[in-house]
Formats: structure tokens, C-alpha cells, sequence
């Protein structure tokens, strides 16, 4: 009879089959150490922010996104609008049966319910908006009208989750914006950069004066011009029904006062072409920026049509501004949802709630064998992974 050969501790394989005990047992370690730290209602949040592309607003300092042009306007912040979630907003609003009303006082609400801004000012090739109920299957009728209206060429990312709605009666607001404005002979891409802030960044426009500048001319509308620190231009682009205007002015208190300030002045002013020897430099941009209206959410609707359950909450207002701008022009996509709910969840009951909070036993061991090669009794976190 032979006997079986016994391993040498030191060999390869022996070394290849301990770092791989390692490896596996440290990812082991990792798996479970998420799941305990993990508790219930905060891989619903994980899972919610792994559905919101873009950068979020909220961890920005220096940038602030509004729902309204009422926003008061700081020296060194960035203040940006965009018109869907009102939109979205206006929708609710016609589906409900008037202003949408939630606890008393709050000012965003009130905001919102003047209605300042409406599709009328917007061409119906740009946007789509719409609300429904869940039991008139509303996603899918969101998903369909985009796709009739951009044909592929914009892809809806916020299209709210039907996690949110799980109910017959619930209600759901959508509405997205898609422009592409192309100037007609691109920009020069300038070599030199453009120094904003105190920051060297990258910029178009027209520099020093050659002749192939002549034919991009045209495209520049000088509106207003009362100093290099005071002015209103226009860049044409092969849009005809859109203007691209741009004003290197100093703002009124709010952005909604500064686009009046402006606008007045483009109605008084005389417009002039762009000549030889004028020079034109644009920071280039590329944003996307997304913003939970945390301040609204959670409360409860107070329906003003009979046919609207009367315990909606509001569990989800979200908006999302994707916006590029350089040599060959503007793209912006916007986008925005309300996801309004039953109170009443009526989450199934778990049969089997297996969730390790307590002292534990791991153990590692081949199907075929009656003893386990590892095992592990977890007592106290030191072995699992912090949470940060």
C-alpha cells in the first residue's frame, strides 16, 4: 500500500492555496461587514443616490441651484434655473386640480404655485411634460412621449423609479427639456487661457484679427456696449427661433430682476456686428448638476380634486441641468420629477429577516467534508469593516 503524500508547508502550491484562503476570507469579511453596517433605511438611500446621475448640488459650496428666478444673487456663488421642475410642477398642478398645497408657510411651495414660468415659453419640438397615475401605467407613457419627440437623440436618465409609486393611485410629474444650438461656423478654440477667478481655464471666441474671422462676424450681435465691463452680446446659432445671449454686466439682488435688467436694456439698445479688430472670449463650460428638493419632500398633499387619494406624500422632487457650452455651441438637458405616494406603504412582511446585528458564527468548509477549515465566532466589530 502507498502511503499518501504529505504537502510540504513551504511549497508553492501551499503558498498559492494560503494567499488564496487569505484573499477569500477578507472578501468574506467585506461582504458581511456592508451587510451589518448597511442598516435598511440606508441602503434605500444608497441605492436612490446610485440612480441619480450627475454631480450633486447639495456638495457643491460655490454653486447653488434654484427651482424659481427669485433667488438672491451673492457675490462669488454660482446661481443657476432652469424651467422643469416648474414645469413638472404645472402638470401636478393641472392633474390635481389647482395649486399644489402642502403645509402652510412653506416658501418654495409658494414659489411655485405662481406659475411664473409655462410651456408657452418654449417651442413644442423642445420639451416634453406630462403627469398621471400609476394605474394609467404613467412611466411607460412618460418613456414613450420622449421617445415620439426626440427620437433617441435624448435619453431620459430621471424618469422616476416605481419604487417610489408603488400604489394604483399614486401620482407621478415628469417634464425634460433638450436644446442643441450649433453656431454655423464653429468659434476659434483660443491657445492662450482665460483667467476667471483667479483660475487659468480653457476659452473660444476670436482672437487676434485674420481673415478666416470674417465669415464668424456675423454670428456675433453686440446688443448693448457700454464698456469692455459692460456689455450684452448675442451668438447666433443655426437656430433661428433661439437666442444665445451672454452679459458681462453687475447683477440687481435677484437673478429674476438681473434677466429683466437685461432684457430692458437689449429692448433700448442699438445692435451692431462684430468688426475687425473686436476680440471675443468665452469660457468654455460642462456641468451637470442634480438637486433633491429635500425641503418639500415628505409632506402631505392636500387635494383639491375629489378624485385624489387624500394621503399622497410627496417622495420625491428632483431636478437634474446637464448644460454644455464651447466653439461649436450650446447643449442643455434638463430634466425633473415629482413622485407623489400613499402614506400607507404597505410594505410586504419579511418571512425571513436574516440581518447580522448580533453575535455571529462564520464558517468555511467543503461540501463533501464533515469538519469545517475555517471558522470564525464575530463577538465585537473590531473584525468588520467601519462605516464612513
Amino acid at each position: 500500500m502507498i502511503a499518501p503524500r504529505q504537502s510540504n508547508p513551504r511549497s508553492p502550491s501551499a503558498k498559492r492555496f494560503r494567499r488564496r484562503l487569505f484573499l477569500g476570507v477578507l472578501l468574506l469579511f467585506l461582504a458581511i461587514g456592508a451587510d451589518i453596517n448597511l442598516g435598511w433605511a440606508d441602503r434605500s438611500q444608497l441605492s436612490r443616490r446610485e440612480q441619480s446621475p450627475g454631480t450633486d448640488a447639495s456638495a457643491l459650496k460655490r454653486t447653488i441651484v434654484s427651482p424659481t428666478l427669485d433667488a438672491p444673487i451673492s457675490k462669488g456663488t454660482n446661481l443657476l434655473w432652469c424651467g422643469t421642475l416648474q414645469l413638472a410642477w404645472n402638470e401636478a398642478r393641472r392633474l390635481t386640480g389647482g395649486d399644489l398645497q402642502f403645509q402652510p408657510g412653506n416658501p418654495l411651495v409658494t414659489a411655485l404655485n405662481k406659475h411664473e414660468f409655462t410651456q408657452d415659453s418654449l417651442d413644442e419640438s423642445s420639451y416634453v411634460a406630462e403627469a398621471g397615475y400609476v394605474k394609467d401605467n404613467i412611466q411607460a407613457q412618460i418613456r414613450k412621449a420622449v421617445a415620439e419627440k426626440f427620437h433617441g437623440i435624448f435619453q431620459p436618465r430621471f424618469i422616476p423609479d416605481k419604487a417610489l409609486t408603488p400604489h394604483p393611485q399614486d401620482l407621478v410629474a415628469y417634464a425634460c427639456l433638450y436644446k442643441n444650438l450649433s453656431f454655423a461656423i464653429p468659434f476659434e478654440r483660443l491657445d492662450e487661457a482665460l483667467v476667471f477667478g483667479g483660475t487659468q481655464v480653457p476659452a473660444f471666441g476670436m482672437g487676434r484679427y485674420k481673415a478666416s474671422l470674417e465669415k464668424v462676424f456675423p454670428q456675433v450681435l453686440i446688443l448693448d456696449y457700454q464698456s469692455k465691463d459692460n456689455f450684452v452680446i448675442e451668438l447666433r446659432t443655426k437656430s433661428a427661433g433661439d437666442r444665445l445671449i451672454l452679459a458681462n454686466i453687475q447683477p440687481k439682488s435677484t437673478l429674476g430682476d438681473t434677466i429683466k435688467s437685461v432684457s430692458a436694456r437689449i429692448a433700448q439698445g442699438r445692435t451692431e456686428t462684430a468688426v475687425a479688430g473686436d476680440l471675443l472670449v468665452v469660457p468654455k463650460m460642462k456641468l451637470d448638476l442634480t438637486r433633491e428638493y429635500s425641503e418639500i419632500e415628505g409632506q402631505v398633499l392636500i387635494p383639491k380634486a375629489a378624485n385624489v387619494a387624500k394621503d399622497l406624500i410627496l417622495m420625491s422632487a428632483v431636478q437634474n441641468t446637464a448644460f454644455e457650452m464651447n466653439e461649436k455651441g450650446v447643449e442643455l438637458k434638463s430634466e425633473a420629477h415629482l413622485s407623489l405616494s400613499c402614506a400607507k406603504q404597505e410594505e410586504p412582511v419579511a418571512k425571513h429577516a436574516m440581518i447580522f446585528d448580533k453575535p455571529f458564527l462564520i464558517l468555511m468548509q467543503r461540501r463533501d467534508a464533515t469538519m469545517p477549515y475555517f471558522a470564525l465566532w464575530v463577538d465585537n466589530p473590531e473584525a468588520l469593516i467601519n462605516w464612513k
